[in-house]
This record gives structure tokens, C-alpha cells and sequence, in this order.
């Protein structure tokens, strides 16, 4: 995409063609989360472990409990985080293009899709 190498020419192609480096995005990052998650998970089972040495009965059950709740809301947390970066960063090229070059809608956001995100 770019750099002249084969280039959509149709409003058609150029939306298309967004929708398609968007979701590239997309499945990368929850494949690359996928593959840390896996990494880390050793990690997490061992701090949960070390909880469970160090508690007993119920109080080892609510610990375990309160650690997933607190993993939960962390991965929460960074995923609204992640999306929210991507998508100023997404608007404000699309903007940048609107406003700066005169460009249309779908123009803009293909133009944003290959230059802010580098998917070229």
C-alpha cells in the first residue's frame, strides 16, 4: 500500500482497504496479546500459588478471587486505554488530511489507515 506499489484508485477500494488494515491491526493485537498472555501465565499461576502457600481455608479462596478481579479490571483497563490511543490517533489523521490537504471522508481515512498506523 503506498510508496507506489499497487494503489486503490476507487472511493470503493480506499474504504475497503481501510476496513482491511484496521482489522489487520486488529487480529495482530489480539494474537500478540494472545501469545504475552500465554507467556505470562506461568508467571500469574505461581504468584497464585505463593498466595494460596501463604493463606488457608477460605481466606485462600477469597485471595485468589480478589487477584482475578484485580487481573480482570487491570486487562480492562489497558485494553480502553489501547483503543482509545488508536482511535485519537486515527481521527486526528483523518482530520489532519480533511483539513490540511482538502481530502474527502474516505480519502481521509485511507490515507490515515496507511500513514498514522504505518501498515504500509
Amino acid at each position: 500500500v503506498g510508496y507506489g506499489h499497487i494503489v486503490p484508485q476507487t472511493d470503493t477500494g480506499m474504504c475497503f482497504t481501510s476496513v482491511y488494515i484496521f482489522a489487520g491491526l486488529t487480529l495482530f493485537g489480539v494474537l500478540a496479546g494472545k501469545i504475552l498472555d500465554s507467556i505470562v501465565g506461568a508467571e500469574i499461576a505461581a504468584m497464585t500459588a505463593m498466595v494460596k502457600d501463604h493463606m488457608s481455608g477460605a481466606n485462600s479462596q477469597e485471595a485468589q478471587a480478589k487477584l482475578q478481579e484485580e487481573q480482570r479490571k487491570k486487562k480492562r483497563a489497558q485494553f480502553i486505554v489501547g483503543l482509545a490511543n488508536v482511535s485519537v490517533l486515527c481521527i486526528s489523521a483523518m482530520l489532519f488530511f480533511t483539513i490540511s490537504f482538502k481530502e474527502g471522508p474516505k480519502k481521509a481515512m485511507y490515507l490515515a489507515a496507511v500513514s498514522a498506523l504505518k501498515m504500509d
